[in-house]
């Protein structure tokens, strides 16, 4: 099962479909642009981008959005000439090249905490806009404000949970046709964990096993009471559709 967003589906079922799997799409949340007031709100700020020394994306969703918005308020990728670019991510900079931006940073491990020690000391003194969703963790700009630099931050997008498991779900589960779901963020862990509850499903049965992205994304399922079966050693997709492979081979 895959618990992203549905318009994220596309690449990710393509790569299990090749490896010989039978992908189940599943969205756990839904990503939804920023509208009326709020996007008004975001449209005055990217008007605003002069005094701004480096723009910090932290996922391609962002990136999407952020550009989106900028179309809307009458600008383009000129509007960013000047300004230093870092993410986290491959895909967060894969998303950035789509557009003709090359990233100035992007850390070799994928959290905010490495994001912060590859940029250093070139944020102090520095005004840092960080492009976000509605919801993830304040370490980022709590680091950076500690590093000395001045911190703004842009929501260019909602995170809303799923409201239910879909009808085919429960009884794949019950009856042992879903070997595997993977988890690519603490968020989704969090809420499999409610609807599993919801659903009647708790204590997930054995024949299902649980993947994660991300050490973070591992730990957030544990305070959930769910238990990973394999955690990526790179948190992309990639990386987490490898460790899912390399279990199956241990068991077989």
């Amino acid at each position: 099962m895959v618990p992203r967003a549905e318009d994220q589906w596309g690449v990710v079922l393509e790569q299990i479909i090749r490896g010989g799997g039978e992908p189940v799409p599943m969205p756990l949340l839904e990503i939804l642009g920023v509208e009326g007031v709020a996007a008004e709100q975001v449209q005055e700020q990217l008007r605003g981008l002069s005094g701004v020394d480096w723009v910090i994306f932290t996922s391609a969703n962002g990136v999407r959005e952020f550009f989106s918005q900028l179309r809307a308020a009458g600008r383009d990728v000129r509007a960013l000439g000047g300004v230093r670019i870092a993410c986290v991510g491959s895909s967060t900079a894969a998303s950035l090249a789509e557009r003709g931006i090359v990233a100035d940073v992007v850390p070799e491990q994928f959290r905010a905490e490495s994001l912060v020690e590859a940029l250093g000391s070139a944020v102090t003194g520095r005004t840092v806009l960080w492009v976000r969703g509605s919801r993830g963790r304040d370490v980022l700009p709590e680091r950076l404000s500690a590093a000395g630099a001045e911190v703004r931050q842009l929501v260019v997008y909602r995170n809303e949970d799923a409201a239910s498991l879909p009808e085919d779900i429960p009884a794949r589960i019950r009856e042992g046709r879903l070997d595997w779901i993977c988890l690519s963020s603490p968020a989704m862990a969090r809420r499999l964990a409610e609807l599993l509850r919801e659903s009647g499903l708790w204590p997930l049965p054995q024949s299902t096993r649980l993947a994660s992205i991300s050490g973070l994304t591992s730990g957030a399922a544990a305070e959930a009471g769910l238990q990973i079966s394999a955690e990526a050693t790179e948190s992309t997709w990639d990386g987490l559709l490898e460790a899912v492979r390399a279990a199956v081979g241990r068991a077989d």
